[in-house]
């Protein structure tokens, strides 16, 4: 079986975001029966590119860059690896929470400029006694949301398809009570046409305003 690759030596980050194509070129797509891809686009014209294509192999959860239609018509299985991502992406969410609430990003350019007081200056707030909500709660928001409770927030979380209480400590709420009691907005539902532009001015407006310690 041909299979899409990388030859090394292996590109650079700065090469793979440069190219849609990971590999030493599409001629290599005209042969694969299988390939493993990651967040690039499989639209007809790509799909064209590999006519022999009978498996494309997701390396995460989101499916929305390949087109499952196409993929139907032409006959390619598409698999995805939902527990792929589940612990890297909900570690990355807590960082990205408390960068944000220690303002370390403000905090580190004054240092590197030797600039202005970290004491004086900061105004990071403590998340302990804070409330997250989650929109979507899938793997990752129910991993995220045990790292939560375990630094002392009260989490809260709205779900299209869960019904009922988790049984995990988090409360499920309306969307209108999310917006209306989260300190901490965090965002794990896949792009549909249940969820797109579900964030909108109005839903932005109902929400708190910012904490200050």
């Amino acid at each position: 079986m041909a299979i899409v690759h990388i030859d090394r030596p292996w590109p650079s980050d700065l090469e793979l975001a440069q190219h849609e194509a990971v590999g030493p070129g599409d001629e290599w797509l005209r042969g694969a029966q299988a390939a493993i891809t990651g967040t690039v686009t499989w639209d007809s014209a790509r799909f064209d590119q590999a006519p022999g294509l009978r498996v494309l192999a997701i390396v995460g959860i989101g499916v929305d860059s390949v087109d499952l239609d196409e993929a139907t018509r032409r006959g390619v299985l598409v698999t995805n690896t939902p527990d792929g991502p589940t612990v890297s992406t909900a570690e990355h969410a807590l960082a990205l929470m408390l960068s944000a609430a220690k303002e370390i990003p403000r905090a580190q350019s004054r240092l590197r400029k030797a600039t202005g007081s970290y004491a004086t200056l900061n105004r990071g707030i403590e998340l302990d006694g804070k409330t997250l909500g989650l929109f979507g709660y899938g793997r990752i928001a129910r991993r995220l949301a045990s790292y939560c409770r375990a630094i002392g927030m009260t989490v809260v979380a709205t779900d299209l398809f869960v019904e009922g209480d988790p049984g995990d400590g988090t409360e499920m709420v309306s969307f209108d009570d999310l917006l209306r009691r989260a300190d901490v907005l965090s965002l794990h539902a896949p792009l549909s046409k249940a969820t797109k532009g579900v964030f909108d001015e109005a839903a932005f407006d109902a929400c708190k305003e910012g904490l200050s310690s």
